[in-house]
């Protein structure tokens, strides 16, 4: 049986920087009024109220991503099919990124067993959101590494 500390810990492990912040912020400001048990469970409601709404507007803009939890924590994923940075990581290593986009595409699609419709979904998903895909290329190239470094 976990802790409330340890169930604290995890739920906040589970959170980005931003939404553990929104968490802080709002348990900081809420403590004052309310019982502290009571300011940290409506700081977290808060919080994934929060990113359910962003989520949310992010699904709406781009059919076809859907958001779910992995190893390194939520991230955009095609809803039938793999992790956004997954295709952007292969779609890079053809380095044709830039120069011949259709092509790399097809590739992939190829590769994946993907549609060309959904290398193009997550195609357009990192357009607009570079940095959090590639932020999560950096974090699995490290994981990558310790575990090659561990062996």
């Amino acid at each position: 049986m976990m802790t409330s500390r340890e169930i604290v810990h995890q739920a906040i492990d589970e959170l980005s920087e931003a939404e553990a912040g929104i968490v802080l912020e709002t348990f900081t400001d809420r403590r004052k009024h309310e019982a502290p048990g009571l300011a940290l469970r409506e700081a977290f409601v808060e919080a994934y109220r929060i990113r359910d709404l962003e989520e949310g507007l992010r699904m709406e803009k781009h059919p076809g991503i859907v958001f779910r939890n992995g190893i390194g924590g939520r991230s955009a994923t095609l809803s039938d099919g793999p992790e956004v940075w997954k295709i952007v990581e292969t779609l890079k290593g053809t380095e044709l990124m830039d120069q011949q986009a259709i092509a790399a595409i097809t590739t992939t699609a190829e590769w994946g067993a993907l549609t060309h419709a959904q290398v193009q979904t997550a195609v357009r998903y990192y357009s607009d959101f570079h940095e959090e895909v590639d932020e999560k290329i950096a974090l699995n190239s490290k994981q990558t590494e310790r575990q090659r470094e561990s062996t």
